[in-house]
């Protein structure tokens, strides 16, 4: 009776509680990567606009930890206009450097913001939210499909979970790796009827404690442990036992209507457009598919001298070119952020043009994003005139 009741408090609670969890797990990916929120750091920022003003190093510093305190104590302020100046505050370091549009904080983003646009949130925006996560996984699944995935995410997982070592074994065991990316698309669809959601959502956690056993056991992205643990209470909080219809432009104010509609049109229909390029992969939820690209810098052997040293334990070797230390620019993120490399063309560029405004010669250097592997065939190669 008594859990009986509990549960019940809290579904009569759904919206505060979403706001809080989404605040709270916010700032937990933030303290995991607190370097990437401030510009004392060697891996640049990446603006999105040249020229964006950016702050001195401790000002930087000083508004990273305003961040982590204004989001925990966004779990229990209701003021739209505390939220208004969170969310401002968030809006400017994210046009500073694109390395924080990680995934997650995308997503916390677009969770948060109805708090500071509508003065009283109530359960006719619950669409707003379940349309944000269904999103997630829906977009999540599509791009998995595909050899990337079962090659780079789905082999590995058939070792280190299930302790196969042998690789033909393996290999022989793949096609069950498609039936990841296509739970993770049912999981979204059956979040849209009443009848399937406590279905999906029990399958969504499993899907998670899958994911966090793999994340753990490989000691790999560490920044998205609290990501997994945030979905399984946010899909909780939005889904479970909840009888809302998605036919959400039906008795709501006009203003939420939109709100709800918004919510669909980023992530619902704009990530599609990553198929063709013209919507971000990140913002796609394009993760893990083994088809981002592997973004390099090569430095002649002669001109290692010339970099950080911090830098050096990025080095890898590849087949092709041989001659050339090359730094793998995710590996750098992940050892000096704590978050992957946000991977575009353009903020690939971006870092490249750091190097060909040092003092190295530009024959010394080239920039290659590697798609099969460390093979030269089907690599995309820029040079200086390329990234400026």
């Amino acid at each position: 009776m008594y859990l009986a009741s509990m549960f019940d408090w809290i579904f009569q609670r759904r919206i505060p509680l979403i706001r809080a969890a989404a605040c709270l797990f916010f700032v937990a990916g933030v303290l995991l990567s607190f370097t990437v929120w401030h510009s004392d750091r060697i891996f640049p920022l990446l603006p999105v606009f040249e020229g964006f003003p950016q702050f001195s190093e401790d000002v930087s510093g000083f508004l990273a930890i305003v961040l982590v305190i204004g989001l925990t104590l966004g779990g229990l302020i209701k003021s739209r206009y505390y939220f208004i100046a969170l969310l401002a505050l968030l809006l400017v370091l994210f046009l500073q450097d694109q390395m924080r549009w990680q995934p997650w904080a995308y997503m916390y983003f677009a969770l948060i913001l109805p708090f500071a646009l509508v003065k009283t949130p109530k359960q006719q925006l619950l669409p707003y939210f379940q349309f944000v996560l269904i999103g997630v996984y829906f977009w999540s699944g599509v791009y998995k499909i595909g050899d990337g995935f079962i090659a780079s995410t789905f082999d590995k997982m058939l070792r280190t979970l299930l302790l196969i070592e042998d690789a033909g074994t393996r290999e022989s065991l793949h096609f069950l790796g498609y039936g990841i990316p296509l739970m993770e698309i049912a999981i979204s669809i059956a979040f849209f009827f009443k009848r399937t959601r406590n279905t999906a959502v029990l399958f969504a956690i499993l899907t998670h404690i899958v994911i966090l056993s793999y994340l753990i056991i490989n000691d790999q992205n560490s920044v998205v442990y609290p990501w997994n643990f945030g979905m399984i209470a946010l899909v909780i909080l939005a889904f479970y036992n909840s009888e809302n219809s998605m036919q959400f432009w039906k008795n709501t104010p006009i203003r939420w209507q939109v709100l709800n509609a918004t919510s669909g049109l980023f992530f619902l229909l704009l990530p599609a457009l990553s198929s063709i390029g013209m919507w971000d992969t990140y913002l796609s939820f394009k993760l893990y598919s083994g088809r981002n690209g592997i973004y390099c810098i090569g430095l002649d052997k002669d001109q290692v001298k010339k970099v950080d040293p911090s830098l050096y334990d990025t080095f890898w070797k590849v087949d092709e070119p041989q001659g050339k230390y090359w730094i793998y620019v995710n590996f750098w993120a992940f050892n000096e952020l704590n978050v992957a490399f946000y991977p575009e063309q353009r903020t690939y560029k971006q870092i490249c043009n750091t190097f060909c405004e040092s003092d190295i010669p530009s024959e010394k250097m080239e920039f290659v994003v590697f798609r099969d592997g460390f093979k030269r065939k089907g690599a995309t190669i820029l040079d200086c005139n390329d990234c400026r």
